[in-house]
């Protein structure tokens, strides 16, 4: 069983690095934990640093994402909805499979996301 959830948590490890280098330079991700609950979901905790003057590119979840910035500040733009500046100490939530992106000015941002995704998804994929 505990060689089953490291391979899983790799599994996911690899895919979120890969989606990350796949969007664009200057951002970085580590999974810090990945937890198989609740029921049929997987609960990933992991910290995110985004250089100054870049975007992660438009991407969705297959589940919620809520994060919490903990230095520097960046815009978050979720379709159809207005852009939403967010710096630290702030948090915010990104509704399951909305297409978004978030930018950064002219310093760079650092958060602690948790992502709630449906169970043997990637945490993220390019928005269609």
């Amino acid at each position: 069983m505990i060689k089953r959830k490291l391979a899983l948590a790799s599994f996911i490890s690899i895919s979120f690095i890969a989606h990350a280098g796949a969007q664009t330079q200057g951002i970085t991700r580590q999974v810090m934990q990945t937890t198989e609950f609740p029921a049929g979901l997987t609960t990933i905790s992991a910290i995110g640093t985004m250089a100054a003057g870049v975007c992660a590119g438009a991407h969705i979840h297959p589940g919620l994402e809520t994060t919490y910035m903990l230095e520097g500040e960046l815009t978050l733009k979720v379709e159809g909805k207005p852009d939403l500046k967010v710096k630290a100490g702030d948090s915010l939530q990104v509704p399951i499979a909305a297409k978004h992106d978030a930018c950064t000015g002219n310093m760079p941002a650092k958060w602690l996301s948790v992502y709630v995704i449906e169970r043997g998804k990637p945490i993220a994929s390019p928005a269609p």
